[in-house]
């Protein structure tokens, strides 16, 4: 596998478009991320390229870009895997993003509005007058990078892998000859230059996954990852995406690797085949690892109050507290979909960010054109799971986790799917968590992941059936003569085979969340790490064991996932804190002048004074000042307009000096401590810039409210 990268520098503003707009604010509007940073969408990248190879008459293309729609022969897939093209040093400012010490106040308005701006254009008729209703905005990213001090041009980077070396040259000629991107590539948009360069060391290069096994028999492999791009996990419906990622896809990821290495032989059919090796499914998690799992059915969020409460118990009386009465609009609602972790009493609710991403599919070669969306799991998400099994199966997994790339879901080789590795541990599989229940005691067993169960007539989801299997799986004795708590959801569960371009035989399925309540007629010991069903090896029949100690409210109030980060000082970022920073003090500027009572000077004075001011500060950027000024400690501006007021003849000089002193030399003395600690800390240009904009606003408000006084 060839890892190298496209980079690809902008010649001009670029726009490309998103699919979303914003009535009357927006029209078109650009591809950018949850923190408000650019990017180009692979799916671009590559429909562009091909463009251009077409153009370029490049033979057989289809080798190299694959064909269009459903096919099982290898031959027919594309020979390299592109990713989303992000700004250069992406990972390092979005590490810096999310660990600001200002990460609250900077939105991803805030760093959007630092990359782009929104143009307005009209349509115009024969006459050259602008057409009616043809008024449209969009939103193009800016030429410069704002991060840049020598405004250089702004450049993005797409990794991509290259299957075989063969196609490398073409690939290059490609490549150079991309030279438009995006929307109005003929008004003057989306000019760029790119050029095919080698990729630098792979991220999961430098995670070590420590080895913590100490008798090297069967161990446990816990590791995170985050997403890097949107993740489409198929689903029954095809347009729609599961929130989690299963133990089936997590084994295909692993198994194609493995042949990528070696061929199928007795130890591939020991690790994906036999159900010797356990892929669990992963989970939501926080970036530390902590993992969220699928809300069991008898744990539910009041509706009002938001406490969390055990459904498996009854009711508590007429009596209770309001927050605690299920009564009166207060029932208790289902966490279907979301995930929990318990910890310190307390239950942590997750639920996966999902977005609806927009496609337009071309008309070519009897291919019909279509518009349509997709749902996907946001980038920028930890997943965690692990692998149970032999060590020295569990070695090679380790290695393939560290020397591949890691893709799941569908669009893996374009735009989506794309996951890095954050951390890895294996650890001794102990023994000693066997866990005791004693006679008479109430548990609920929960599934933590879907499972299969069999029966003489086949696969089954009869509640009476599948909780025989789960009793027979854990050894439990229990008292059939008590009234017991049973939740199950069921579900269809289908799949593709990619080999043989066929979908799988559609099986029913319990799904995770399912709880089974047991009232033991004899003690009981549990191996916590037991799995129930069938297909265990591909993640399915992970179950949790808790006692049911009768009690209605579990917790209070549900917390929210918090991910782990520490609060540092920015470095790449700056311009955009400062940014922000100036924002901060023009608002405070524009609140003081808003209250401002009507002025003394009459509207021609006032604009006598704005030209004034519209001078000196032309004279300062020309450089045509008088030399001969006296103070030349202040700057030109200053010099340039106090020259200019002292030369004013009438008794109106006294009210222009006082507009002067009051708006521009001392309009921050009434800030606190802090924001004067903070407006110290600006360079000088930039205290005369916020100066000259009070300045300014300040007579433009006089102005009008001279006019409206006069009404």
């Amino acid at each position: 596998m060839i890892k190298k990268k496209i980079v690809i520098t902008l010649k001009s503003d670029l726009c490309v478009g998103s699919g979303y707009s914003f009535a009357g604010v927006i029209d078109s509007d650009s591809c950018y991320d949850e923190l408000g940073l650019p990017f180009i969408p692979a799916r671009r990248i590559k429909g562009c390229l091909r463009e251009i190879g077409e153009m370029l008459d490049i033979p057989n293309l289809d080798a190299i870009f694959g064909k269009s729609g459903k096919s099982s022969l290898k031959d027919d897939e594309t020979k390299f895997s592109i990713h989303d093209a992000k700004i250069k040093d992406y990972k390092k400012i979005s590490e810096e993003i999310a660990s600001s010490i200002y990460k609250k106040e900077l939105t991803p308005e805030d760093i959007l509005t630092q990359y782009s701006r929104v143009k307005a254009q009209t349509g115009i008729d024969m006459n050259g007058v602008s057409d009616n209703n043809s008024l449209r905005f969009t939103r193009v990213i800016n030429h410069y990078d704002p991060l840049s001090d020598s405004h250089a041009e702004l450049i993005f980077e797409a990794p991509i892998e290259i299957s075989e070396a063969g196609i490398n040259s073409e690939l290059e000629t490609i490549v150079k000859g991309l030279r438009h991107i995006g929307m109005n590539r003929n008004r003057g948009l989306g000019n760029v230059t790119c050029i095919l360069t080698d990729m630098e060391a792979d991220d999961n290069a430098t995670i070590s996954i420590k080895d913590k096994s100490v008798e090297k028999k069967v161990v446990k492999l816990s590791y995170t990852i985050r997403t890097e791009s949107p993740l489409m996990i198929s689903k029954n419906n095809d347009s729609e995406t599961e929130n989690y990622i299963s133990g089936q896809m997590v084994l295909g990821f692993f198994a194609s690797k493995y042949l990528y290495d070696n061929k199928a032989d007795e130890i591939f059919d020991n690790i994906f085949l036999k159900n010797v090796v356990r892929f669990s499914p992963l989970y939501p998690s926080d970036n530390t690892g902590f993992i969220y799992y699928p809300a069991p059915s008898n744990i539910c969020k009041l509706k009002k109050s938001g406490y969390i409460v055990n459904t498996s118990v009854s009711f508590p009386s007429e009596n209770e507290e309001w927050e605690k009465n299920p009564r009166k609009g207060n029932q208790p609602k289902k966490l279907k979909g979301k995930f929990i972790r318990e910890e310190n009493g307390k239950i942590a609710i997750n639920e996966v960010d999902t977005e609806i991403i927009f496609h337009n599919r071309h008309e070519s070669k009897g291919i019909e054109k279509k518009l349509y969306s997709e749902s996907a799991i946001c980038a920028g998400q930890f997943f965690s799971g692990s692998i149970i099994g032999p060590y020295e199966y569990i070695d090679i997994l380790k290695d393939i986790l560290k020397k591949h790339s890691i893709t799941f879901g569908k669009s893996r080789k374009t735009q989506y799917g794309k996951c890095s590795l954050v951390s890895a541990e294996i650890n001794d599989l102990s023994p000693n968590s066997i866990l005791t229940y004693d006679k008479g005691a109430r548990i609920l067993v929960s599934l933590r992941s879907d499972a299969l169960f069999m029966d003489e007539c086949g696969y089954t989801v009869r509640t009476d059936s599948v909780r025989e299997a789960i009793k027979r799986a854990l050894g439990i004795k229990e008292n059939k003569e008590s009234d017991i708590y049973t939740e199950i959801e069921v579900k269809e569960l289908t799949g593709y085979y990619g080999v043989w371009n066929l979908k799988r035989q559609s099986i029913p399925c319990v799904c995770a969340g399912s709880t089974f309540e047991y009232e033991l007629s004899e003690n009981c010991t549990i191996d916590p790490s037991s799995v129930v069903g069938e297909k265990n090896g591909e993640g399915f029949g992970i179950i949790d064991i808790t006692v049911n100690n009768g009690e209605w409210v579990i917790c209070e109030k549900a917390g929210n996932a918090m991910e782990t980060i520490a609060s540092t000082e920015s470095d790449a970022i700056k311009p955009i804190i400062l940014a922000k920073k100036i924002e901060y003090f023009k608002a405070k500027i524009m609140q003081h002048i808003i209250k401002f009572d009507v002025s003394t000077l009459n509207t021609s004075t006032i604009g006598k004074f704005m030209l004034m001011l519209e001078e000196a500060v032309n004279a300062s950027a020309k450089g045509c000042f008088n030399e001969e000024t006296e103070n030349k400690n202040k700057s030109v501006v200053v010099r340039e307009l106090e020259r200019r007021i002292d030369s004013i003849k009438t008794t109106k000089k006294r009210d222009v000096l006082e507009i002067y002193e009051k708006y521009y030399k001392k309009i921050f003395d009434s800030l606190d401590e802090e924001e004067k600690k903070c407006f110290e800390s600006f360079d000088d240009d930039i205290k005369e810039g916020l100066r000259i904009f009070a300045l300014k606003k300040s007579l433009v408000m006089m102005k009008y409210k001279s006019k409206e006084a006069k009404k």
